[in-house]
């Protein structure tokens, strides 16, 4: 159980880290696309969750075993 919680954890980090990216980039060469849109609501679900769940990941309350 362990690893599957980590291995969700690390795709939702990669996908976040990958949308921040993307973000980055279209402000770069100001290229805003339905992919820009996709990438900032994708990023703003997961600033609420973390906001809401007070500032900690989620997945850390799931039980180890």
């Amino acid at each position: 159980m362990l690893t599957l919680i980590k291995a969700l954890h690390t795709l939702v980090f990669v996908v976040t880290f990958g949308a921040i990216l993307f973000l980055l980039y279209s402000g770069i060469v100001n290229a805003i696309t339905r992919w820009t849109t996709i990438a900032f609501i994708l990023i703003s679900v997961e600033v609420i969750i973390y906001i809401s769940n007070g500032f900690k990941c989620p997945l850390i309350s799931l039980p180890p075993g």
